[in-house]
């Protein structure tokens, strides 16, 4: 974040065996002014490139694009050149047209598990603790996609019950996508 120490405690470190959607997404969400930082010391990019993109979004470019370049780059260096362009379209797919991911973490949850929306975030280890889990989603980090990935409903009501979703005799489904923030994660049902 360019202020604390990097570490997993405070969320803001990106680790080399980090999923190639997650470390996509994790540069992306770097503040703009590390963008130079980030070029400088993780690519191979020769300074005079750089020097020139820098120039250019002085100019009015979108930082954005930089960015994704610099996502693109330095996930296939970590993974392959196929898992950075799988993981840049499902960035682009989840964030900018609202869809769900092609390529999804899939877990299982028993119904027990499921309970609450609350509780299904910490069994799905979306959330740490059942006080975390509360908060995020009464700032309304949550969304729920029905599968087949239709539209998301947004999920505000911690104690809201799930296991309608998870029972097929009221018309729940086999599974639901689950967003927190930027993480999605496919829940089927165990039976």
């Amino acid at each position: 974040d360019g202020v604390e120490k990097m570490s997993k405690s405070l969320n803001n470190a990106i680790g080399v065996l980090d999923a190639p959607g997650d470390m996509y997404g994790k540069i992306m969400s770097i503040p703009d002014a590390l963008l130079w930082s980030y070029y400088e010391l993780l690519t191979d990019v020769p300074a005079a490139e750089i020097a020139a993109k820098k120039k250019a979004i002085e100019g009015g470019a979108n930082p954005r694009d930089a960015k994704a370049e610099l996502a693109r780059t330095i996930t296939a260096q970590f993974h392959d050149e196929a898992a950075a362009e799988r993981a840049q379209e499902d960035f682009r797919r989840a964030f900018t047209r609202g869809e769900v991911p092609a390529d999804l973490e899939t877990r299982e949850l028993s119904a027990a598990e499921a309970g609450t929306a609350a509780k299904a975030l910490v069994a799905l280890g979306l959330a740490a603790s059942m006080r975390e889990a509360r908060r995020k989603i009464a700032e309304g980090a949550l969304r729920l996609y029905a599968e087949p990935a239709g539209e998301p409903t947004e999920i505000r009501d911690p104690d809201l019950d799930l296991s309608d979703l998870s029972d097929p005799s009221r018309g729940g489904a086999d599974a639901v996508v689950l967003r927190l923030g930027r993480r999605f994660i496919r829940a089927v049902w165990k039976r």
